[in-house]
This record gives structure tokens, sequence and C-alpha cells, in this order.
């Protein structure tokens, strides 16, 4: 009886997500970073979501965001809760 080996191959690394959109983000050198990692129901929260709502890597930073389960602070104009509803909506439109 053969058993397959679920997961990654032995010496499977991930690749290191590029950065390179980071550079042009519109939060790149804002006096403010911690704005980015304020708490949901701390107003800057908002100041962070409409900086993001402009910015023209916005689409590039949502995706490294959802790869990262459980990554903290607002990232592609989305909070963690967010990111998690999303989630969660793609896994339920999979499974249907």
């Amino acid at each position: 009886m053969s058993t397959r080996r679920r997961g990654r191959p032995p010496g499977f690394r991930r690749p290191a997500p590029s950065w390179e959109w980071a550079a042009r983000a519109a939060c790149a050198g804002h006096p403010d970073p911690g704005l980015w990692f304020a708490r949901a129901d701390d107003p800057r929260t908002g100041q962070a979501l409409a900086i993001c709502a402009a910015c023209p890597v916005k689409a590039a930073c949502l995706g490294y965001a959802l790869s990262v389960p459980g990554l903290h602070g607002t990232w592609g104009g989305t909070t963690r809760t967010q990111r998690t509803r999303l989630r969660n909506q793609a896994r339920q439109h999979h499974a249907a």
C-alpha cells in the first residue's frame, strides 16, 4: 500500500514575495507609518483607508495581504477583518 505525501515536496520553498510595488505605494515614506497599524476602532484607520483608496499599487498590496493570513494592519485598502471576510467568501465560492 503506497501513501501519497500531501503538502509541499521536500526542499520546497515558497518564493519570496516581490516588493517592487511597495516603493510606489501611497503610504511609502508617510510620516506616520503607525497609521496603517491602528486598531480597527481608531479613527486613524479611516485615514489609512482613505489614503489606500487612491493608491496606484492597491491591487498588488491587497494580493500580498490576502496571501498572508493573520497579517495585522491596513493593506490594500482593507482591514484585517475585511481580508478575513474576503478569504472566507472565496472559500465558500470555491466550495460551491
